[in-house]
């Protein structure tokens, strides 16, 4: 008995898709698997998705299937149309490469055949046809968004306290007041202007009080009410592809208590004292039980009728009050080990600006050299860009074959997506990063001047970015620094090595500089590989 040619049947619908005369997936698999059945075909497996084709790389069983074919598993495949199989270049070229080379033997869809051996223009003109659909799609929601935007229409979903609502003959999506829900959120703008709760409190009496939950009918958090509170759609305009519009929907607040929540939001707890905000809980560790750090205040009455109090930090315990024996350990006692730590690596501004004065002219041919390939390179990609062009137009009048064509068209092909690959990766890097260096050690001069004043939210991010582990362990403090400040301590290590006297006007005289300017390179490129993200 002859052996029955082997295919895939590949099936596909997604929301994108507005034409009714796509069928349904389970319409698509009963007709294939019909004409399976006269052409006498035998289906190795039927691959169905409910993705839009409209980019690379995201369809699974797509992938699944073309590589079972690239082994040999099947010689053809069975699709209601061909754009089931690619609305994208890519995965169009694709399909297109393994059907001219033979890879598919065939593609069978419910009104045509595509072989190897046939003129591919067809093919490639369904593909295109199929991409510029999506391409089309999307130019007109965004178009039809922004027609929406400048009649004063968010075209989104409207925020909490608000409905969307179609009227009107066309279909037309308004934003109207949510009766329930309007007084409701109003009343959470209320007791933030109040200056009487934080955005924690308030959560829990939207929660508890007001039973108020979010779009998914999940109870309100506290990110949902820093949003909630940040949002311009609620005194009258919104933000929309990153540019403010004028809505013409009914405001909940006004400019004025809007500027006002920013201002309190930003301060944190407005309505608390300097002493009850506590700069570093829950950026250290406990040492013994590996437990967050948690403060708070004691009070001491003296004999002559003052108060004194402390700030004490101390291990949260949340394993439970016998999981863990460390003691209290004073604020000054944590400042004092961080002011410690950021002195023994201070440096001075002028030595700063030395290092990237010298590290910009060593660097200085290197970015010449990087600015030059990239514009060769940008010059290459135009050039074959042309040269497509060209071979298009000399196919369009019959000057060459269609197999030469073909051919020429994958050569040039692959050597402009080289040219753009290589492009992409030549950004600016070298000069982003010496800036970013630059910055980040500017920072660490400034830093001891920060941890010795009284601005605590300040304090809060030098810890932040001065360790990535803060331990506390027998009321000392131990900090695993990070790699900028790494940098930074080596770098102070190594001018006490060298015993370098630096003068900004003849520091390249100095005994020891060259060794010192040597090792600097190094650590700093270390800094930049670890860094080049």
């Amino acid at each position: 008995m002859e052996n029955k040619k082997k295919y895939f049947i590949y099936v596909r619908k997604s929301t994108e898709d507005k034409d009714k005369q796509v069928a349904s997936i389970s319409s698509q698999i009963s007709e294939l698997e019909k004409i399976a059945e006269r052409m006498n075909y035998e289906v190795v497996k039927i691959y169905q998705e409910s993705k839009s084709a409209k980019a690379p790389d995201v369809r699974v069983e797509f992938y699944k299937m073309l590589d079972r074919i690239q082994k040999g598993e099947a010689e053809g495949i069975l699709c209601w149309k061909l754009d089931r199989l690619a609305r994208n270049p890519v995965d169009g070229g694709k399909i297109n490469w393994m059907l001219q080379s033979g890879i598919i033997k065939h593609i069978k869809t419910f009104d045509r055949d595509y072989l190897p051996g046939d003129n591919t223009l067809m093919a490639t003109l369904e593909f295109g046809m199929a991409n510029q659909f999506i391409v089309d799609l999307r130019n007109n929601t965004i178009r039809g968004m922004r027609t929406k935007a400048e009649k004063g229409i968010f075209p989104s979903r409207a925020p909490l306290g608000y409905r969307n609502e179609i009227i009107g003959k066309q279909g037309e999506n308004r934003i109207f007041v949510d009766e329930k829900r309007f007084p409701v959120v109003r009343k959470l703008w209320d007791l933030l202007l109040s200056e009487k709760y934080s955005v924690g409190e308030i959560t829990k009496i939207a929660q508890k009080e007001y039973g108020l939950t979010g779009m998914k009918g999940l109870p309100i958090s506290d990110g949902v009410l820093y949003k909630l509170f940040g949002n311009h759609f609620y005194y009258g305009k919104f933000l929309w592809q990153k540019k403010l519009w004028n809505g013409t929907h009914e405001p909940m607040i006004t400019k004025d208590e809007f500027d006002k929540a920013q201002t309190i939001i930003k301060r944190k707890k407005p309505y608390e004292t300097k002493r009850d905000i506590f700069a570093y809980t829950r950026l250290m560790k406990c040492g013994e039980c590996g437990c967050s750090i948690t403060a708070e205040v004691q009070k001491k009455k003296l004999k002559n009728g003052e108060v004194n109090e402390h700030i004490y930090y101390r291990c949260s315990k949340q394993k439970g009050p016998k999981s863990c024996s460390q003691p209290y350990i004073k604020l000054e006692k944590v400042e004092g080990k961080i002011e410690e730590t950021l002195n023994d690596m201070h440096i001075s501004k002028s030595l700063s600006e030395w290092i990237f004065k010298v590290l910009r002219d060593e660097f200085k041919e290197e970015q010449e050299f990087q600015n030059k390939t990239i514009e060769n390179l940008k010059q290459a990609y135009e050039r074959y860009e042309n040269q497509l062009k060209n071979l298009f137009d000399m196919r369009m009048n019959g000057e060459i074959e269609s197999v030469v064509y073909e051919s020429k068209k994958t050569e040039i092909t692959a050597l402009k997506d080289n040219a753009k690959e290589m492009l992409n990766k030549s950004d600016d890097r070298l000069n982003k990063w010496l800036t970013g260096a630059e910055n980040d050690f500017k920072w660490a001069e400034e830093a001891i001047l920060v941890i010795q004043s009284n601005d605590l939210i300040a304090k809060r991010e030098i810890l932040q970015k001065l360790g990535t582990e803060i331990i506390l362990k027998d009321r000392e403090v131990t900090i695993e620094l990070s790699p900028l400040f790494k940098l930074v301590r080596r770098t102070q290590e190594t001018v006490k090595k060298e015993n370098i006297v630096f003068e900004p006007n003849n520091i390249h005289t100095e005994k020891g500089q060259k060794s010192y300017f040597d090792s600097m390179s190094i650590q700093l490129g270390a800094y930049r590989d670890s860094n080049s993200d």
